[in-house]
């Protein structure tokens, strides 16, 4: 870490709250799982990236030991908390900048509802599945379609049964029934059901 003047920006912007808020709440669903007890690093460590001027993380920093470790920047970033030893006048110097770190907490507050209500509905899974589905239904139906084309010059001519074996075979040794799977299969086999009767009629 390298600090220079450290201070609080003059000026915070709604896109610096932006920042914050989405860093947030990236950091209290690490790896797609909740981690609330992650909230007071996460805090801590939005507030010196995006709301001070004066210092530059290096890449293998910490920046929540960072902060907790350097006097000035912790004493900086601690202006954004009400401390409850200090007199309401002395808190009310800070008002902007607790006022500004309550507004993006409370946000932070309503995008993770949000989030937990999809995940405890699996919103996400049930539109998944709803499409899979969906895209099942269209490659079933396709395969009736190209079935019926393939059948026709296999059934007319009774030495080339055997690629209906060949159906079966591919289906088998697909491991994964889905639609890429049925339709690579499907379009595999009609090829060689089109070659077969080219080769044959030439």
């Amino acid at each position: 870490m390298i600090t220079k003047y450290v201070k609080i920006k003059p000026v915070i912007t709604l896109a610096d709250e932006k920042k914050a808020i989405d860093f947030i709440v990236d950091y209290m669903f690490e790896g797609g799982e909740y981690t609330p007890w992650n909230k007071e690093a996460a805090l801590i460590t939005a507030i010196a990236v995006y709301f001070i001027d004066g210092v530059e993380f290096e890449k293998d920093d910490v920046i929540y030991n960072c902060v907790m470790q350097d006097q000035n920047l912790h004493a900086h970033v601690n202006k954004f908390f009400y401390n409850v030893d200090k007199s309401d006048k002395k808190n009310d110097i800070n008002f902007t900048y607790i006022n500004t770190k309550n507004h993006v907490m409370e946000s932070v507050r309503k995008i993770i509802d949000f989030k937990l209500q999809k995940m405890i509905h699996c919103t996400d899974e049930k539109h998944e599945m709803y499409t899979e589905i969906a895209e099942m239904a269209n490659a079933v139906a396709n395969i009736g379609r190209n079935v019926q084309i393939a059948a026709k010059p296999v059934l007319e001519n009774p030495e080339s049964i055997g690629m209906i074996m060949n159906i079966l075979k591919k289906m088998s040794e697909s491991k994964m029934l889905n639609s890429k799977a049925i339709r690579d299969v499907m379009v595999d086999t009609v090829m060689d059901v089109q070659k077969r009767m080219t080769e044959k009629n030439k």
